[in-house]
């Protein structure tokens, strides 16, 4: 009997660890408090120019991962490829497995023109690859970036005179 319990114990855990070799953890977790990004600002020269844009120009993103699968190697079976950001609210892929590799844990993206004011919704997905060499992707990760105006430029030569 104690014989035929461990031998149906091992193949429970077979079992799970097929089923786990072949689904991707999502980074550290789906809640949106596990991707976190930070705007960054520009020099002071900008911030006196006129613009339509926030103060800011740069996004930090920084994500917690732990991988249930080995890195990509040559041949694409069984691994992690590494992770797909995407602003959501645009539609725009920002990194790809390309830039942002398994062991990536933080990404500066750099906004063409300057972070613009709204808030902004970002996911990130883990990406890699069954044993088949099928492509497979976590289910996202994401976060909100929200830019406010908070405060108005004061007006500047402000000029009167007796007016007729």
């Amino acid at each position: 009997m104690r014989r035929l319990l461990t031998l149906v114990l091992a193949a429970a855990s077979f079992a799970s660890f097929y089923a786990v070799a072949h689904h991707l953890l999502a980074p550290a977790s789906t809640s949106k408090t596990e991707l976190h990004a930070e705007v960054t600002g520009r020099s002071n020269a900008f911030l006196f120019a006129a613009t339509t844009t926030s103060p800011f120009h740069q996004v930090d993103f920084n994500w917690q991962y732990a991988p249930n699968a080995p890195n990509c190697g040559s041949k694409p079976e069984d691994c992690i490829s590494g992770f797909t950001l995407t602003n959501t609210t645009t539609g725009q892929v920002i990194a790809t497995p390309s830039t942002l590799g398994p062991t990536a844990l933080s990404y500066a993206y750099l906004w063409p023109g300057g972070v613009p004011y709204g808030n902004f919704t970002f996911s990130l997905v883990a990406n890699g690859y069954d044993g088949n060499g099928k492509p497979l992707i976590s289910p996202p990760a994401t976060v909100t970036v929200a830019v406010a105006l908070s405060t108005l430029s004061t007006p500047s030569l402000l000029l009167g005179k007796p007016g007729r």
